[in-house]
């Protein structure tokens, strides 16, 4: 086990405590759990924070604060829910856009690899616009996306190379748990 990324996560858990107490009461109710086989984090439906410890050893202390309530508001939104018949990568975008715009309008950090709206609005791929983030849920925003995004010839959607979320292509299930996970 990375104690240092450990101790990390515990730290900011701690310091919501004293900045965004409904985060922290939150937080305590996720179990964190080292995992190599997701790129960053996630959360799954029975209450787990996976964490990929050489993700969060290169976040500074803010940025883990951040990431930690960006998944604390997964469970909270029950983005576990209600995904089938979804691509799971537009999903995970419609979902990281809506939460880090809270996590941003909260005040806290979020690592710059992030989706971040500035003003309430993202740009995806360079071109794509998503207007008024905060007065729209994760399935308005995925069926903007889905009527804008190129399809490939593979059937899924085209993102660029910066466009991940939490990186996991995959969807959701980046390998642990029962393979509900969000990131």
């Amino acid at each position: 086990m990375n104690q240092d990324a450990r101790d990390k996560i515990i730290k900011a858990r701690v310091a919501l405590q004293k900045t965004h107490p409904f985060f922290s009461y939150l937080a305590l109710h996720l179990a964190p759990i080292e995992t190599t086989e997701i790129p960053t984090m996630g959360v799954d439906k029975r209450g787990n924070m996976w964490y990929n410890p050489e993700f969060v050893n290169k976040m500074d202390q803010e940025e883990v604060k951040g990431v930690v309530c960006h998944e604390i508001m997964h469970v909270a939104l029950e983005h576990l829910k209600g995904l089938k018949g979804k691509d799971a990568q537009v999903s995970n975008v419609a979902m990281d856009i809506v939460v880090n715009d809270i996590i941003i309008e909260n005040g806290l950090k979020l690592p710059i690899e992030g989706i971040i709206a500035s003003g309430h609005e993202v740009t995806i791929n360079g071109n794509i616009k998503i207007k008024e983030v905060n007065k729209k849920c994760w399935e308005i925003i995925y069926a903007e996306l889905e009527k804008k995004l190129p399809k490939k010839k593979s059937g899924s959607y085209g993102f660029d190379e910066h466009t991940h979320g939490d990186g996991n292509e995959e969807g959701e299930g980046g390998g642990k748990g029962d393979g509900d996970k969000d990131g």
